[in-house]
């Protein structure tokens, strides 16, 4: 495999310095000379790299809503991948909305948390964010639907919906160092939504 040119491993600095200045500054503080300070390049290196501020936003959402993708898409492989009982299903679902969360998801955690925050300034990062949360819910329902095949559609939203709900929750209080208190409770809830699919 060809080694990635400088450019584009100083695109990857800069990317990875702004998502640590909005995780920690949030959209609006992320500014230029923060990411050049973060990046340890100079201002002027980052619009020849990666663009205007824009531009960097939008990686950035890409690489976010990505990254959920891959993990989603990961999920549907190990369902797919043997006769699994229900049971051991369900605890691959719970492990994918509750499992640890290392120190990169954290930082990903919080990105999300700030992009959250600027979408009223960013009409951009809410029609990426809505679209993500719907696709989000919509992945969560066609995996139950594979899971438990007898029960009805309408059921299966419910129930992913209030997957949804209940991990994105839970995520959001993870910044408070307190998320040991609510997993436990969001926990019992999800497995409770998920035994009521059973037929």
């Amino acid at each position: 495999m060809a080694r990635p040119s400088v450019k584009e491993e100083r695109a990857a600095a800069i990317l990875a310095a702004f998502e640590r200045c909005v995780a920690r500054y949030g959209v609006e503080g992320a500014t230029l000379e923060r990411i050049s300070q973060e990046s340890g390049l100079h201002r002027s290196l980052l619009r020849h790299h990666v663009g205007n501020r824009e531009a960097l936003l939008e990686r950035l959402l890409e690489r976010c809503v990505g990254t959920e993708q891959d993990d989603i898409q990961r999920l549907f492989d190990d369902l797919h991948s043997g006769d699994s009982s229900v049971e051991q299903n369900e605890e691959l679902i719970i492990a994918y909305l509750f499992g640890e969360m290392p120190e990169q998801e954290q930082l990903r955690i919080r990105v999300a948390l700030a992009l959250l925050a600027a979408v009223e300034n960013y009409p951009s990062i809410k029609r990426r964010l809505s679209q993500w949360n719907n696709d989000f819910i919509a992945n969560l329902q066609s995996l139950l639907q594979q899971v438990y095949p007898k029960s009805q559609a309408e059921q299966c939203a419910a129930v992913a919906w209030g997957l949804a709900s209940i991990s994105l929750s839970h995520l959001s209080m993870a910044p408070l160092g307190s998320a040991k208190l609510y997993q436990r409770s969001g926990l019992k809830a999800a497995k409770t939504l998920l035994q009521s699919l059973r037929v």
